[in-house]
């Protein structure tokens, strides 16, 4: 994910959201390929897989009352539920989801959907990608969102435009095929550097300093 926004921005933006957190919770979805892979990962000194024949017990623990809810991976808790989910007695929780396949989207949203009295708000992601584009020369793998290079720009800027202000990430960006996009960013949080670290909004500076005549290879203008 690549930043949209300078981090004055993000402070800012997140400082008048307090007990907002941005996460993608949806109900359990029996049909999505998640809820079909079930095997279990072991971990084994520097060994990593799976072991045949067995399952991560997921119609066991929601008979139990627990309920399974799904998201994403890209999240922002407030404080308080930070300090929720590394309570130790949460242990027990994290020690059985450890060995499940794509932990990283089932277990969060899982966890919020079972706080008993949570009262703070849930806000979608503040990140942006797209899925306009499932052909694997346009994404990395196939559960991965589009890259946005420079030279598909035309496809998915006219969405991107009128969101800037309301997420804090992009993804998936290229450093060699996204140049002109993130230098367009780049400019966007410097300017916003430069509003929240002027106290004097009256500074502003003399513009242009250079005439367009006076850049290099532009043609000067005939003398009167």
């Amino acid at each position: 994910a690549y930043p949209v926004h300078a981090p004055e921005y993000m402070r800012h933006f997140l400082d008048q959201r307090r007990g907002v957190n941005f996460v993608q919770v949806e109900p359990w979805d029996s049909k999505h390929w998640q809820a079909k892979k079930l095997g279990l990962v072991h971990l084994c000194g520097d060994w990593v897989g799976r072991i045949a024949g067995q399952q991560f017990p997921q119609q066991e623990v929601q008979e139990s009352g627990f309920r399974w809810a799904q998201g994403g991976e890209w999240w922002i808790f407030t404080r308080q539920l930070a300090a929720y989910f590394v309570d130790e007695r949460m242990r027990p929780f994290y020690n059985l989801m450890k060995y499940r396949i794509n932990v990283e989207e089932i277990m969060w949203a899982s966890a919020i959907v079972n706080i008993p009295n949570f009262g703070e708000m849930v806000f979608p992601p503040l990140t942006w990608e797209t899925f306009a584009c499932i052909s694997f020369s346009c994404r990395d793998t196939r559960h991965s969102p589009a890259n946005l290079v420079d030279a598909t720009l035309d496809k998915f800027m006219n969405e991107l435009r009128p969101k800037l202000n309301s997420v804090l990430f992009v993804r998936t960006v290229t450093p060699s095929g996204s140049e002109h996009l993130l230098a367009w960013l780049d400019s966007r949080g410097a300017w916003e550097v430069a509003y929240y670290t002027n106290n004097d909004r009256r500074n502003f500076p003399t513009m242009p300093r250079v005439a367009i005549s006076e850049l290099p290879g532009k043609p000067r203008p005939p003398p009167v």
